[in-house]
This record gives structure tokens, C-alpha cells and sequence, in this order.
């Protein structure tokens, strides 16, 4: 552990009336949790994106008259795909810090 972690340490255990041994396992736990929900959140959204365009392709394929969705649904499937690719990228993030949660909580802690 470098100087400036432990000064770091001891500085936030000191704020919160508890020692360092007693904090770090609370930071690690929370990294955890905090992945998890990563996680979680994005596979449902992701899922949830994935349903919409099922749907909106049976939409699309039932209707003969294209005048009033032309513009709805690219645009709908357009700002979705965008969203669902940065959910991507999320649950990378959120596997990696599930895996190494000592690293996440060292992010955390020291701000990068």
C-alpha cells in the first residue's frame, strides 16, 4: 500500500469515526454492490431495447401505410441503438469491477 493511500485511509477513517481495518472491507462490499447493480441495470435496458425492436419490426411488417411512422421508429431504433451501445461499454465496466472490486474501491477513493 503506497504512503498516499494509507494517508488517504486514515484520513476518510478518521471522518468516519472507524478504523482502516474496518473501513476497507466496507469499501470493497460497496464496490461490489455498486457493480452488481451496473450490471443489472444495463442487461435490462439492454433487454429491454431488444424487445422494442422486435416488436417494432412485427409493427412495421403488419402496416401498409408507412406515412405517419416513417420518421418515429428510425428515430426511436436510432437514439435506442445509442443508448444500448453504451450500455455495452457499462457492463464491461461493471464485470470488471465485480471481478477486481479492490481496484474500483481504490478508484473511488482516490478520484480517477
Amino acid at each position: 500500500m503506497t504512503p498516499e493511500l494509507s494517508n488517504v485511509l486514515a484520513a476518510l477513517a478518521q471522518k468516519l469515526g472507524t478504523s482502516v481495518e474496518q473501513l476497507w472491507p466496507v469499501l470493497v462490499a460497496r464496490a461490489r454492490f455498486d457493480a452488481a447493480m451496473n450490471i443489472t441495470f444495463c442487461t435490462l435496458l439492454g433487454a429491454a431495447y431488444v424487445t422494442f425492436l422486435v416488436f417494432a419490426t412485427k409493427a412495421l411488417k403488419k402496416e401498409e401505410d408507412w406515412s405517419d411512422t416513417n420518421t418515429v421508429w428510425p428515430i426511436g431504433c436510432l437514439i435506442g441503438g445509442i443508448a444500448f451501445v453504451v450500455c455495452l461499454g457499462c457492463v464491461f465496466d461493471g464485470v470488471t469491477n465485480l471481478a477486481y472490486p479492490e481496484v474500483a474501491a481504490l478508484k473511488t477513493i482516490l478520484g480517477k
